[in-house]
C-alpha cells in the first residue's frame, strides 16, 4: 500500500459518515469463518522494477513455514482477510518448492486472492502474486484494463526475478511452475499457456448488439491512449506447465486457434452467473476450445465469489457499490466456495506438477 489506505483517509475525510455506516454494519459483518483455516502459512512483500517497461510490481510471496501453527484471522492492506504471518520464518532450503504464479482481477490486488495463495502454500507451495502497474484498486489508470498484454509479461518477469533472486531462486522448483489467475488474471493464466489476444474482435464486439457488461469496463476510456502494436504478440512463456483459470475474461477477443494450439493442462473454473462475464462467452468458450482441459461451474456465486472475505471497515465501504465486492448482499457462504476451489486446486496442480 502507498501511504495511507483508502479507508484510513476516508475515516479522515468523513468520519460522521463512516460511524453512520459503523452503526449499520452489524449486518454487514464477514460471513461464518472457516473451520480449519490455512496453517503454517507467511508471506512477505517484495518489489521489482521492470526498468524496460516502465512498471514497478510489487509482489506478495507467500510460503509454507513452521511458524504460524495457530493462526488467527487479519486484514492485508488491502483491506480482504487471511491468516498468513507476515514475514515469517522461512522454510529450509533442502527440499524445492514447486511456484504458483497468482494475478489478480482488474482493478484487484493479489491480497484479493488470500484464500487461494494461502491454501497452496499450506500445501507446500511458494505463490508469488503480482500487483498489474496501473491496474490495481490503489493504482490505476482506465486505459490499462484495455492493456490486457501487459500481465502476462509482468508474470515473465517476476518469475524470471525470483529465479534468479540469491534467496527465493534457491527456493523454488524451476520444473514446477504453474499458473492462477481470476477474471483479467484468469486471461493472463491462459495468455502464459498460449492465448493470443486480439484488440480488433475484442472491439467487434464490444461495438455489436452482442456486447455485454463487460465492455462497460472500458467505457469513456480514451483509446488513442493506447498503442495495440503488442496486443496480439504470443505471450506464452514455456517454464508455466500448468493453468487455473477462474471466470476468465476477454473469451471474445480470444483467437479460437491459439486455444486449440495449448499443450499444458489447464483448469477453467465458473459460476453459472456471473454479472459481468457471461460464461458461455468466456470461461465455457475458453474451456471448449482448449484440448484436454477441466471445467468446474461453481452452482453459488457470481464474479466476486473469488475475493477473499472483507475486514468490517472494507465491507462498510464496498456496501453501496455497483458490485458486491464483498459479498456483503449476498447470502453465498463465501467460505464454503473456497473451500470447493482451492481443493480442485490444489489437487490439480498437485497431479499436473508432481507433487
Amino acid at each position: 500500500m502507498e501511504g495511507e489506505g483508502k479507508a484510513t483517509r476516508l475515516l479522515k475525510a468523513c468520519p460522521l459518515a463512516v460511524l453512520s455506516l459503523a452503526l449499520l454494519s452489524c449486518s454487514l459483518a464477514p460471513g461464518p469463518r472457516d473451520a480449519s483455516p490455512p496453517s503454517g502459512v507467511g508471506y512477505t512483500e517484495l518489489e521489482f522494477v521492470d526498468t524496460e517497461r516502465s512498471r514497478t510490481l510489487d509482489t506478495t510471496l507467500w510460503y509454507p513455514t513452521p511458524d504460524n501453527l495457530n493462526p488467527t484471522e487479519q486484514a492485508y492492506p488491502s483491506g480482504f482477510l487471511g491468516h498468513a504471518m507476515k514475514d515469517a520464518q522461512p522454510f529450509d532450503v533442502p527440499v524445492k518448492l514447486p511456484l504458483i504464479l497468482l494475478s489478480h482481477g482488474d482493478r484487484g490486488m493479489s491480497t484479493n486472492l488470500a484464500w487461494l495463495a494461502e491454501r497452496f502454500a499450506e500445501n507446500g507451495y511458494l505463490v508469488a502474486g503480482i500487483d498489474h502497474w496501473l491496474n490495481t484498486s490503489l493504482n490505476n489508470e482506465p486505459e490499462e484494463t484495455l492493456r490486457l498484454w501487459n500481465r502476462p509479461a509482468d508474470l515473465s518477469f517476476v518469475l524470471t526475478r525470483l529465479l534468479a533472486d540469491p534467496f527465493w531462486g534457491q527456493r523454488i522448483d524451476a520444473n514446477r511452475i504453474g499458473v492462477a489467475g481470476h477474471s483479467s488474471g484468469g486471461y493472463t493464466a491462459f495468455a502464459l499457456a498460449g492465448a493470443i489476444y486480439d484488440a480488433d474482435v475484442m472491439a467487434a464486439y464490444c461495438e455489436s448488439d452482442r456486447r455485454g457488461p463487460d465492455c462497460e469496463l472500458v467505457k469513456g476510456v480514451d483509446f488513442g491512449k493506447v498503442d495495440f502494436s503488442a496486443a496480439s504478440e504470443s505471450y506464452r512463456d514455456r517454464r508455466i506447465r500448468a493453468s487455473f483459470a477462474m471466470a476468465p475474461a476477454a473469451g471474445n477477443g480470444i483467437r479460437s486457434s491459439s486455444l486449440a494450439a495449448i499443450a499444458i493442462p489447464v483448469h477453467v473454473v465458473t459460476t453459472e452467473y456471473d454479472e459481468i462475464l457471461d460464461p458461455a462467452r468466456n470461461a465455457i468458450h475458453y474451456a471448449k476450445q482448449t484440448p484436454g482441459s477441466t471445467l468446474t461451474v461453481e452452482r453459488e456465486g457470481g464474479h466476486f465469489v473469488y475475493l477473499s472475505r472483507c475486514s468490517l471497515v472494507t465491507a462498510v465501504f464496498t456496501y453501496f457499490l455497483e458490485f458486491d465486492i464483498c459479498g456483503t448482499r449476498s447470502s453465498v457462504d463465501r467460505d464454503a466456495v473456497h473451500r470447493r476451489i482451492s481443493g480442485q486446486a490444489v489437487a490439480f496442480f498437485d497431479e499436473k506438477l508432481g507433487m
